[in-house]
């Protein structure tokens, strides 16, 4: 299960106290949203070397301009506290699979 952040520091704490990290941001009522999580959570339940965090866009309104998350769904790879990577609205779990493997294989080279 992906951790649930409440606050910007709680999310900004995930992807500079990690050297990998995941952000999945979501809102409340988008159904897109939470049709993939449970596809995502299983996904990264594989890859321990990511630390990952979860925020609700309501919750966290200033996440929009922060991460420049104009839509949600949005999943954003850290490396190194620094963004490598995205993917946002349409999930293509094929390719959000190889990028997640890339990167972990990345970080332990």
């Amino acid at each position: 299960m992906l951790k649930s952040a409440h606050c910007l520091d709680e999310v900004q704490s995930v992807i500079t106290e990690n050297e990998l990290s995941l952000l999945y941001i979501s809102a409340p009522n988008c159904g897109v949203c939470h049709a993939i999580l449970p596809k995502l959570e299983n996904m990264l339940s594989l890859l321990p070397e990511i630390a990952t965090v979860q925020a609700d866009i309501a919750q966290i309104p200033e996440m929009a301009s922060v991460f420049h998350a104009l839509t949600v769904p949005v999943a954003i790879m850290f490396y190194q506290g620094k963004e490598v990577w995205r993917m946002a609205k349409f999930f293509r779990f094929a390719e959000l699979e190889s990028e997640l493997d890339r990167w972990v294989n990345f970080a332990n080279a």
